[in-house]
């Protein structure tokens, strides 16, 4: 039970933010192709504002899930098995503190 729940949470917590992760990936790259004058957090917002604007306008709502296939086979087993031994840990050591 514990097991499914972490796989299920991690999906649901992976596909909610990787358009996100996808407008950060985006901007990295952006980034490291030429020199930011102005680094300041209001244009951070604008220029991800700006490239979540120009993925969907090239792309589609689909451009901002683009990998989530892979980063699933990723996290859902990670989460799984976090989830699964945290619970299980807890529980030994529950019983092994009561005695």
């Amino acid at each position: 039970q514990n097991f499914v729940a972490g796989a299920v949470s991690g999906t649901i917590a992976s596909t909610i933010t990787l358009p996100m992760d996808v407008i950060k990936t985006r901007l990295q790259m952006e980034l490291g192709e030429k020199i930011v004058q102005d680094r300041g957090a209001n244009n951070k917002t604008m220029k991800s504002v700006a490239i979540a604007k120009e993925i969907i306008k090239t792309e589609g709502i689909k451009g901002l899930f683009s990998g989530l296939t892979p980063r699933l086979v990723k996290v859902a087993p990670a989460c799984a098995i976090m989830i699964s031994s945290y619970e299980y840990c807890k529980r030994y050591f529950a019983i092994r503190n009561r005695t």
